[in-house]
């Protein structure tokens, strides 16, 4: 006889129960308690640490780390090759989606509130977003419309001006504290050939996620509760680095509004230079040291305190000086028009002054190699997700120590 819980089983009798391990299908045999109307339970079972599936816990750890760089019938062959388990495709595609099923309570566990840093202390919202390729299925409804709607010219590539319709935007947030960094336009010219981070102060409780699922503006909400969460009572000065994207920066201002507080928004300088070097080639040949001159004087204009607007104008004059036809020009006139744009967030001078950093290096952003394996295919949704949450989770689950330069409940999510 056995009580669990307040139920008695007086009930006993053996049973097997198959489960697939790295050793190939084994049978488990089990005591099952059991009493009228009540479904059996078998405690030994329990206590070994058996999954309540068919597959063991060893097998879906090699899942969910082959799903990182391998795509679902490479994962299926991998296990064929090096272990005694068959999994087919559907399962392995179930098995990584249910490896991040615990992905919010895990990181929810870990919020700092209030953050205990010193109130000198910079805190930082960074945004940014990628395109991810998905099945048609799986894009979000205006996304599926264009493209049920469009109409290629070729079938095997795109012309000229036609868009696939087929990427779904994932939004990246950070949030993380830093100590303000006074530096010299010299300083900041030297960092562009020579990186000296021996007194550069290091990010602090640093937490990093992105949303396929969720729409741009709740993800950036997300990022000023977690800010709010740190610093409630605004005794904080908070900046916020964007790449430019209007709508962006329209939606930040309306989280900014919502809960209460002044921001600083500073347009990532790394973003303006890739303007700038594209604006190059059309007055300087690629590749060049005159190219590089060219930028870097650019550059020297914006660190002085240059207006946006003052540069593009100077841009445009030199088109017309260059005689440039409109196919070389328009490089030129796209980062005139971006600075002209967003010249009241483009005051590096200021941010030198203030020690306010103006480049997003901190976060891994839509283009480091967390995300080249979920950019790589096309993906359902969930399965995406999965895939880049169990990618950002695994070096925190295997206990590995935080990456250099990254100090205190560091971590990445994504959902």
């Amino acid at each position: 006889m056995s009580v669990v819980g307040a139920v008695e089983r007086e009930q006993v009798r053996s049973a097997t129960r198959p489960i697939e391990t790295p050793l190939g299908d084994v049978a488990v045999e089990r005591r099952l308690y059991q009493a009228p109307g009540i479904e059996g339970i078998a405690p030994p079972g329990a206590a070994r640490g058996s999954p309540a599936e068919h597959y063991s816990l060893d097998v879906r750890r090699i899942v969910a780390d082959e799903i990182l760089r391998s795509s679902y019938d490479e994962v299926a062959e991998t296990l064929v090759k090096h272990t005694g388990a068959h999994v087919p495709k559907r399962q392995i595609e179930e098995l990584a989606i249910r490896g991040a099923c615990d992905f919010d309570a895990f990181y929810g566990d870990r919020l700092l509130t209030p953050e205990p840093t010193a109130s000198d202390h910079l805190l930082v919202l960074s945004f940014d977003g990628k395109g991810i390729a998905m099945l048609h299925d799986h894009l979000r409804e205006p996304t599926r419309r264009k493209a049920a709607a469009a109409s290629r010219k070729l079938q095997t590539r795109l012309t000229e001006g036609e868009k696939p319709n087929s990427k779904r935007l994932a939004q990246v947030a950070t949030v993380y504290s830093i100590a303000p960094y006074e530096r010299t336009i010299v300083d900041v010219l030297h960092g562009l050939t020579k990186r000296d981070n021996a007194s550069r102060p290091r990010p602090t409780n640093k937490r990093v996620w992105a949303s396929i699922e969720h729409t741009m503006q709740r993800v950036i909400d997300e990022a000023f509760a977690e800010a709010l969460r740190r610093d409630p009572d605004h005794e904080r000065r908070w900046i916020v680095l964007l790449d430019g994207n209007t709508d962006q920066i329209a939606r930040v201002k309306r989280a900014a509004q919502r809960v209460g507080v002044t921001i600083t928004i500073v347009v990532d300088i790394i973003h303006v230079l890739e303007y700038l070097w594209r604006a190059a080639y059309a007055f300087r040949t690629d590749g060049t040291t005159a190219a590089e001159r060219w930028v870097e004087n650019q550059l020297l204009e914006l660190l002085t305190g240059g207006s946006g607007g003052a540069i593009a104008k100077s841009l445009r004059a030199m088109v017309t000086s260059h005689n440039l036809e409109n196919a070389e020009a328009a490089p030129v006139e796209a980062a005139a028009t971006y600075l002209v744009n967003h010249t009241r967030e483009l005051h590096y001078d200021r941010a030198l002054a203030d020690g306010l950093p103006f480049a997003a290096g901190v976060s891994p952003g839509p283009h480091g190699p967390h995300w080249r394996t979920v950019v790589a295919r096309r993906w359902r949704s969930r399965a995406a997700v999965a895939c880049a949450a169990r990618q950002w989770r695994l070096r925190r689950l295997l206990n590995l120590p935080p990456r250099k330069g990254i100090r205190a409940h560091a971590h990445v999510t994504l959902r």
